[in-house]
């Protein structure tokens, strides 16, 4: 160790500036015994190696160092003041002060910013508080932003006035001064932190927000003052604090709720909602007939998410509403409310003459699992609108085993609509039970029938189908031979491939592209052969694109 390291101390001393910068990262792992040496190296005559030097002393932080990187500052070459800088930044002992705050006035701009940094990082020292309030009238932006940070960390209450004059900043420093204040408990700053809600730059927003999440109970009066403003940003930064805030806000939220405009009674119902606090339902339950339509709509979206039992008269009694939006949202709440007692008036409401409330109440059946419902919502599959059959289709998917069942019994029946839309459910559903009955649909003269029939069976994606999709692609209609390739497709069954290799021929240019893109996906040795083929078919532009994209590479 002793040799080595008056080898190095010889290098630094007579060796070339590679030799020397050598050294010195050499020394800079060998512990408290290289200082001595790492502090000659400040005064070498390349400023690359006092910069190496330095930014080694940086991370050894060893406070014997202080004196050397402090005489470093005074160094010709910005380079070496900035990694002096840095280092008694990480060093961050008292005696770097005086250095550190004369680093200030230095004419370099990365120097001062390096400097400041370091004394944010001692700021409960009073000698760097003094020195972090002069930095602030720094004519570099980032100086400042540093300043006004490591005055927020200095833990000192005399430090607000000096951090409410920085709101008129620029808007990083405005951030950063939001947010030193709200570390600080500023109280005396309230008033300027909720102003701060409505500045014109998002992220100050955010920083006022946050800080006053930091303020606890004593911010609750300026977020609910904040939370009734007409602006946006204004009333969402407070609400989201608000919600940090939690159960804390409630009580004086609750007591808002009677004497408040309806749009800030809808934003206190959204708290009390995303909170999930369950007290509050006996007070909307109370308020919801006298409500205003846009918060009764708040209420009884609240009661949904709460899912309180005492809710169910009052939804119940809104599902009857004739008003669209209202009776809706009661379906969406009564399905989240899991009651079986409202499964009759939802039942009745798939008989409504609007779609959007027709499509509620089937899904609410859906989620409670209503098996006594299932001939209601067989018979709704029969709506005009296909979002209705949409939804009735899920919610049967929800019931499951008998609705499925039911619904194939149905199947049997003549009712062609009937029977069409049952299947159109079957493939959303994608339940396997329907396979057998799906597949003996094939067979049926009508066209449309085996159409959708193919259609689901692509869309179940079961592997006992293959033979059946298989006979499917001989169809006389093109379009279910073309969704008779998808489906195999999607099997992506090797025995599939000589049927689809023969739909390279077929008549319909949809079918044979499609059969190209399909066979792509199939690792199989006939696939490059038949693709190879239908690449020199020149009456065929689209299986020619078809069959050759992607597949040279």
């Amino acid at each position: 160790m002793v040799e080595d390291l008056e080898y190095l101390a010889q290098q630094l001393r007579e060796g070339s500036a590679g030799e020397r910068k050598y050294a010195v990262d050499l020394l800079a792992k060998m512990g408290s015994a290289a200082l001595p040496f790492l502090h000659s190296a400040l005064m070498d005559r390349n400023a690359e190696i006092r910069e190496k030097a330095a930014e080694a002393l940086g991370e050894m932080g060893e406070e014997q160092s202080i004196p050397a990187l402090k005489n470093a500052l005074s160094s010709p070459e910005a380079g070496v003041r900035l990694k002096a800088a840095q280092a008694l930044g990480k060093i961050a002992r008292e005696p770097a002060l005086p250095a550190l705050c004369e680093a200030l006035h230095d004419p370099e701009t990365t120097v001062r910013r390096e400097a400041v940094k370091a004394l944010g990082r001692i700021s409960h020292f009073p000698v760097a508080v003094s020195a972090l309030i002069e930095a602030l009238q720094d004519d570099d932006t980032e100086v400042r932003s540093w300043a006004v940070q490591g005055l927020g960390r200095s833990g000192q209450p005399s430090v607000v006035s000096a951090l409410v004059e920085t709101l008129s900043d620029s808007e990083w420093v405005r951030a950063q001064a939001v947010t030193a204040l709200g570390e600080l408990k500023a109280t005396e700053s309230l008033h300027l932190l909720g102003e701060a809600l409505g500045d014109p730059e998002p992220h100050v927003r955010t920083a006022a927000a946050q800080a006053l999440v930091k303020l606890d109970q004593e911010a609750i009066p300026t977020l609910f003052k904040a939370l009734q403003s007409p602006h946006f940003w204004i009333h969402a930064a407070a609400m989201e604090a608000l919600l940090k805030i939690g159960e804390k806000a409630l009580p004086e939220l609750e007591k808002a709720l009677e004497n408040q405009p309806a749009e800030v009674c809808v934003r206190i119902i959204e708290i009390f909602e995303k909170l999930r606090y369950t007290p509050i339902v006996p007070l909307l339950i109370e308020k919801l007939p006298s409500s205003v339509l846009e918060v009764k709509k708040q209420i009884i979206h609240a009661l949904g998410i709460l899912k309180d039992p005492l809710a169910l008269d009052g939804l119940l009694a809104e599902l009857q509403s004739p008003l669209p939006e209202l009776s809706t949202e009661a379906a969406q709440a009564l399905g989240q409310l899991a009651s079986p007692q409202a499964i009759p008036a939802l039942k009745q409401a798939l008989q409504a003459p609007v779609s959007e409330l027709r499509s509620a109440a089937a899904l609410a059946l859906g989620r409670l699992g209503a098996q006594e419902a299932i001939p209601e919502l067989l018979q709704t599959l029969s709506a005009p609108e296909q979002e209705v059959r949409s939804h009735v289709a899920k919610a049967l998917g929800m019931i499951n085993g008998p609705a499925v069942s039911a619904m194939l019994n149905k199947l049997q029946e003549p009712d062609f609509v009937h029977r069409a839309q049952i299947i159109n459910a079957l493939g959303e559903m994608r339940d396997r039970q329907a396979v057998p009955s799906l597949i003996q649909t094939l067979q049926e003269t009508d066209a449309e029938l085996r159409f959708l029939a193919t259609r689901a069976l692509g869309e179940i994606g079961a592997p006992e189908a293959k033979s059946a999709l298989i006979q499917a692609l001989r169809d006389t209609e093109a379009d279910i031979r073309y969704l008779a390739v998808k489906a195999l497709g999607k099997l992506g069954d090797n025995e599939a491939v000589p049927a689809l290799i023969e739909c390279l021929n077929d008549p319909d240019e949809h079918v044979s592209t499609q059969a190209a893109q399909v066979l792509k996906r199939f690792d199989h040795p006939l696939t490059q052969m038949a693709l190879a083929a239908a690449q020199e078919k020149k009456n065929h532009a689209h299986l020619r694109a078809a069959a050759l994209d992607d597949f040279s590479a």
